[in-house]
């Protein structure tokens, strides 16, 4: 007589994902350790600088996009990016579309901080640097908006 095979079932337990609930700082608030952006805002002599840190990608954008697009138009503004360890496609879109802004509402000079090479590079390769007046220090980009630069 033929030798019946034996069907065996491997289960295999996991424990069920956690749910991370994503971080935002749109409060600007310091971003807490290890996650989400911090915002802060600074303004004087008719300009608005507002400093990021962290991480710049779609869970931080949601509560960050209305504090942003407030902004816009108001008066110069200025996004520093020093800080910023990471960004995506989600928050080049958002530059892209707070840039748009300012320029839509009276030409208001709209200009990046960005004195990492590294995060400099996702500009280029994404083919939007000629999208932004991007400069190394605040002092950079003031100096291109005086040249007339407005890209």
């Amino acid at each position: 007589m033929p030798r019946r095979r034996e069907r065996r079932t491997i289960v295999v337990l996991r424990p069920p994902p956690t749910q991370e609930t994503p971080v935002t700082s749109a409060s600007l608030r310091p971003a807490p350790p290890g996650s989400g952006l911090g915002v802060s805002v600074h303004r004087g002599d008719g300009l608005v600088v507002v400093s990021l840190t962290g991480s710049f990608d779609i869970y931080s954008l949601p509560g960050l996009r209305g504090e942003l697009d407030a902004l816009a138009g108001t008066s110069a503004l200025v996004v520093d990016l020093t800080e910023v360890s990471l960004i995506d496609s989600s928050g080049l879109s958002a530059l892209l579309s707070l840039a748009n802004r300012c320029a839509r509402t009276g030409a208001v000079p709209f200009g990046l901080v960005c004195p990492r090479r590294r995060l400099r590079r996702v500009f280029d390769i994404t083919g939007l640097r000629d999208a932004f007046v991007i400069g190394a220090d605040l002092a950079a980009v003031r100096a291109i908006w005086e040249a007339g630069g407005d890209h």
